[in-house]
């Protein structure tokens, strides 16, 4: 047998050609679990066994999923309170008169401040 080379673990030569740092399952293994990791599931907390480079955010199918419908949830809930009704500023009401005197419509300037036109006739009143 030919010997391609020495074993990362334990030194013995490497025989098979397919394998280059181990010369067998037993020391891939062994270094393989010498990298383990304990992280924490980023839903409900639990206990994740990282091995090698097997990267983990979650313990199981159904965290994944659910953390996927809270993001969800709270991704609609942001864009609702930063869309087109969103609460005015000092300078939200100063610019709508302003564009108005300088002779913008009302619909412009909803077009301009991504607003609703309910919402500028709101602010300018």
């Amino acid at each position: 047998m030919k010997n391609l080379g020495n074993c990362a673990v334990c030194g013995l030569p490497i025989t098979n050609a397919h394998c280059t740092k181990y010369c067998g399952n037993a020391c891939y293994k062994s270094q393989r679990n010498s990298k383990t990791l304990i992280v924490k599931c980023e839903f409900c907390g639990t206990d994740i066994k990282q091995i090698g480079s097997d990267i983990r955010r979650f313990c199981s199918a159904k965290c994944s999923s659910e953390s996927r419908k809270n993001k969800a949830i709270v991704n609609s809930l942001s864009k609702k309170t930063q869309g087109i009704n969103r609460p005015y500023t000092a300078e939200t009401r100063y610019l709508i008169r302003l564009w108005t005197k300088q002779g913008d419509s009302k619909a412009d300037i909803a077009l301009m401040m991504n607003r609703s036109l309910e919402s500028v006739e709101l602010a300018f009143n």
